[in-house]
């Protein structure tokens, strides 16, 4: 044992877990009183003494209309506190967001105890809350957010303000994980020069310094870390709770929890719900980088847009500005400064597999580039467990004697899946052959034709391996579903299609269901098939034109700027984009008033093995399903 070791041993730190409150960013704020019944008696009885629940922005945030909640926020308090045993029961709390009345509803419901946050330029507004919090009897933690907007004297010179008026707890908020570990000592020195309370330390993890900085905090005597199970929360997320309480286990200090125990909640309650969270990106470490906050990245997305500027830079630059507020002429400015700037150009040689004979543009033609995309397909779902490798075989429309095209296609939890367009038959049976070890299902993309007796041939060779399966057909089925559930969600008023081939124009014209529909086709001439139901538009002009504002807009190909603010405009406020092209328009994104969903052309290949297994258990042994 170190000397650390020895010195920890008769410390403890208190893991405040916010799971139920900051990780429900993660999820639109829609834990339920159930969830939270469920959530809190399983933390409570691993030993977490304070637990916070609500919404992500506390006491009447949804009031406010800042998002909205399945339950109202006094049932969910009243939940937690029903399974809480000795846990203590808080919420946050912004004011103006909510009032004073709203501490003494909540308390009355079974708080324990509230943390009042405001930006720390402007604490002063949070005195009246910690005063009435230590008035009826609740635990006041005061929570300057945006800490770092202040020098560290200051910090220290408000958390004495703070004090005075009742806080029991002063934290440092690290709001958007930028600060470093020299900071946090900085800071936290300033308070306890001044302050005789708890401390407590609120950490992002932007820059991945949320554990290091919570760590650091300890050491500067902070009592109270917030985390979170698995790290979820608002932007990139906060400390997990897990590897906090991993760390200081084997630091000798005590946190109350028994660790392995608390990963197995973690993975039984927790983990089933990670697969909707979003992992963290670049965008998340440059906010990080320029102290910028999460909560103006809509309209610095919406100006980037407008001036093709990259959306890196310009985070970086409006943070260093102002990291509290968001002035929108200033944003302006910069943007015009920063036009030009984006590069949506993505380099997929990392995700190639064998290499670059597999990259965009590339056509490799000989046999053994099919093993090596074969064999490349087998070791990516050798990492992830259970899955299957999938590959498609697909002829041309006219026979190609010799012609041979592997690709990859797409890959997911479950599958990872790879097409070869052949012109024979006999290539076809080379291909089942050299490929019969590495894959373990394949798909027969045979239409009436030339290659009408290649299914009956291949299974003959790979058995229950072997499927029919029509990738022209699902895809329309995917975007017919798309559309579908646009009508439901904005009505079938009008409907506007951009791009695409004609096969797709018929099967749209024939089942798109909307009393008034168009089409941009973005060329002129070409096969013009029967539509009785969708007008075609040749010109930009004539789109321009038109008065209709649609109520859903369908991309099948990718659209510039430009196109992307004509579309805009035509949309009604608050309708539905559907971009199905094969690869997502950054261009459409940004405006806030519409509901941009996208309709990946590889959704057709997502869950399909599961279905087929589902199906192969129905079907008797000789089916040529696959069984589980």
């Amino acid at each position: 044992m170190n000397d650390k070791e020895v010195l920890n041993r008769d410390r403890c730190v208190d893991l405040l877990e916010c799971t139920l409150r900051d990780g429900s960013y993660s999820v639109d704020f829609q834990f339920t009183d159930t969830d939270t019944r469920l959530l809190v008696e399983a933390l409570s009885k691993l030993g977490f003494g304070w637990i916070e629940v609500g919404h992500g922005l506390g006491l009447g945030a949804a009031e406010a209309g800042k998002g909205t909640m399945p339950v109202p926020e006094l049932q969910i308090i009243s939940a937690a506190k029903s399974v809480a045993g000795t846990a203590k029961i808080g919420v946050f709390c912004i004011p103006g967001l909510a009032k004073l009345d709203d501490l003494r509803r909540a308390r009355d419901a079974g708080l324990d105890f509230v943390r009042v946050g405001q930006n720390a330029p402007e604490s002063e507004s949070a005195l009246p809350f910690l005063r009435e919090a230590m008035k009826i009897g609740l635990v006041p933690a005061m929570n300057f957010m945006k800490s770092y907007a202040v020098t560290a004297r200051e910090f220290g010179e408000r958390a004495v303000m703070a004090r005075d008026a009742g806080a029991e707890i002063i934290y440092l908020v690290d709001s958007v994980g930028g600060m470093m570990p020299k900071d946090i000592v900085r800071y936290l020195e300033e308070v306890k020069k001044r302050c005789e309370c708890d401390i407590g330390f609120h950490g992002h993890d932007n820059l991945r310094l949320a554990v290091a900085n919570c760590l650091t905090a300890f050491d500067c005597g902070a009592r109270f870390l917030d985390t979170t199970l698995y790290g979820v929360g608002r932007g990139s997320g906060n400390a997990p709770t897990e590897v906090l309480a991993a760390l200081f286990d084997n630091m000798g200090v005590s946190t109350g929890v028994d660790v392995m125990k608390l990963l197995d909640v973690a993975e039984a309650y927790f983990w089933p719900l990670m697969a909707r969270f979003n992992v963290p990106d670049v965008l998340s470490v440059a906010m990080g980088y320029g102290q910028f906050h999460s909560s103006f990245f809509p309209k610095v997305m919406q100006a980037a847009r407008k001036h093709g500027a990259d959306p890196k830079r310009l985070v970086v630059a409006m943070g260093r500005r102002d990291p509290v507020h968001l002035d929108e002429d200033e944003l302006e400015r910069v943007s015009r400064r920063l036009a030009g700037t984006l590069n949506d150009k993505m380099v997929t040689d990392l995700i190639s597999f064998a290499g670059p004979e597999f990259s965009d543009g590339r056509i490799n033609t000989s046999m053994d580039a099919v093993k090596n995309l074969a064999a490349s397909m087998y070791t990516a779902s050798a990492k992830k467990r259970g899955a299957r490798t999938v590959l498609e075989l697909a002829p041309t429309p006219e026979p190609e004697p010799g012609l041979v095209v592997p690709e990859f296609v797409h890959e997911d939890g479950e599958v990872v899946v790879g097409r070869v367009i052949f012109g024979d038959a006999k290539i076809a049976e080379q291909i089942a052959d050299a490929c019969g070890d590495w894959i373990s299902l394949f798909l027969l993309n045979v239409h009436d034709g030339w290659a009408t007796d290649l299914e009956r041939r291949i299974a003959g060779k790979l058995g229950r391996r072997a499927l029919p399966f029509d990738s022209d057909r699902a895809y329309e089925n995917v975007l017919l579903d798309a559309l579908g559930m646009a009508r439901c969600f904005c009505g079938n008023g009008a409907l506007l299609v951009v791009g695409g081939k004609p096969s797709l124009w018929r099967v749209i014209n024939a089942g798109h269901r909307f009393r008034q529909a168009m089409l941009w086709s973005g060329q002129a001439g070409g096969e013009t098939p029967s539509l009785k139901n969708l007008v075609r538009i040749n010109e930009v002009s004539d789109l321009q034109g038109t008065r209709i504002r649609f109520d859903a807009q369908l991309v099948l190909r990718t659209v510039s700027s430009h196109e992307a603010h004509l579309l805009d405009r035509l949309l009604r406020p608050g309708g539905v984009v559907l971009d199905a092209a094969s690869k997502p328009s950054f261009a459409l994104q940004g405006r806030e008033d519409k509901h941009l969903v996208r309709v990946d052309p590889r959704l057709i290949y997502s869950g399909l093995v599961s279905r087929l297994v589902v199906m192969g258990r129905l079907f008797p042994e000789n089916s040529r399903l696959p069984q589980a």
